[in-house]
């Protein structure tokens, strides 16, 4: 699947499950509230025009990188169909970024559109914690062997994942134009006229299907951004990257071998290796290396390492084996 490309995951089309690796998922933070899960559309939040010019040139760089598809209203609807969902968009600048900077794009697919409450995950993914660096601790001071750790990025991970083709239509977004705002307006007028029926009950989420006739020559000519693979904001976005970059530690730890075999924690992109042996450089540059033969795209600039670290906001000190609280996680907290 990580060839071809994975699917989001609905009632008619369920996500897999993996028993030999997951405990079953048995509780859930959005309810599924009927079968028709997509249509809706929900206009842009304000913080989109704020930085729209930027949001505009990341697209493009992402279509460069075949991440994102640039197509009509027309093109999408007729490709589509009432499996076109065009959810909410926002933006805010990422920290210590200058005016004009990078920002960071949030997908919203759970506000005013139906798609994640369609998305169940089945397998219980579980993240390392406190707990976990503890054991590895504990491990290494039984061992008394030479160590050193290194932390790594993996850059974009959620969107280093493929998704079927049909499925584009259904994490579609724009950047400009009134189409999100034209289908809410129509929603609302029928939601309305449906009040005035008799035997009416309200929060029926069977949206009626747009059609090119709903909108302009104008609209219809807008353009729509289609997401080609794993989009933040999409329930199932980090369960398929939790699966991948399972696959990647595992194979990595096959290939590395006993001799030098190490330990290897990763939280959704951020990852921890932990060398063990007489040279635990060994072993750390052995991981990397199949990591980089495997294309796996780290971000290179994030890569440190030493007997003093921090990771996803523990501050771990190897040499004494202890770990506690990052002093930037200290005062977030605070």
């Amino acid at each position: 699947w990580w060839a071809r490309g994975v699917w989001l995951g609905s009632p008619d089309r369920p996500l897999p499950r993996a028993p030999a690796l997951y405990d079953r998922k048995v509780k859930w933070g959005l309810k599924d509230e009927g079968e028709y899960l997509h249509g809706d559309w929900k206009a842009n939040y304000s913080t989109l025009k704020d930085h729209e010019a930027q949001v505009v040139n990341q697209y493009d760089a992402e279509i460069a990188e075949n991440l994102m598809k640039k197509i009509t209203l027309g093109e999408a609807i007729d490709r589509y169909g009432d499996r076109l969902t065009i959810a909410a968009t926002g933006a805010i600048a990422k920290k210590g970024n200058e005016p004009g900077g990078e920002v960071r794009v949030i997908y919203d697919g759970t506000n005013g559109v139906f798609l994640n409450y369609g998305i169940r995950i089945r397998d219980q993914v579980r993240f390392p914690t406190a707990p976990d660096i503890k054991c590895v601790l504990a491990e290494l001071y039984e061992e008394g062997r030479s160590v050193f750790s290194l932390v790594f990025d993996v850059s974009k991970a959620h969107r280093r994942i493929p998704v079927l083709e049909e499925e584009w239509g259904r994490q579609a977004c724009q950047v400009r134009g009134s189409a999100a705002t034209t289908a809410q307006a129509k929603r609302s007028r029928i939601e309305a006229e449906r009040r005035g029926l008799p035997g009416y009950q309200g929060g029926e989420r069977q949206p009626t299907p747009l059609k090119r006739s709903d909108f302009s020559a104008a609209e219809l000519s807008e353009d729509v951004y289609l997401n080609l693979v794993g989009t933040f904001g999409v329930t199932s976005a980090g369960y398929w990257w939790g699966r991948a970059g399972g696959a990647v530690v595992r194979l990595c730890h096959y290939l590395v071998g006993f001799e030098d075999a190490l330990y290897a924690l990763l939280y959704s992109d951020d990852g921890k290796l932990t060398g063990r042996t007489s040279y635990p450089e060994r072993g750390l540059l052995l991981f990397l290396l199949i990591m980089v033969v495997l294309r796996l795209p780290l971000s290179w600039k994030k890569l440190k390492g030493g007997l003093q670290i921090e990771w996803i906001g523990y501050a771990l000190d190897m040499a004494r084996f202890e770990v506690g609280v990052s002093v930037l996680r200290a005062t977030w907290a605070v």
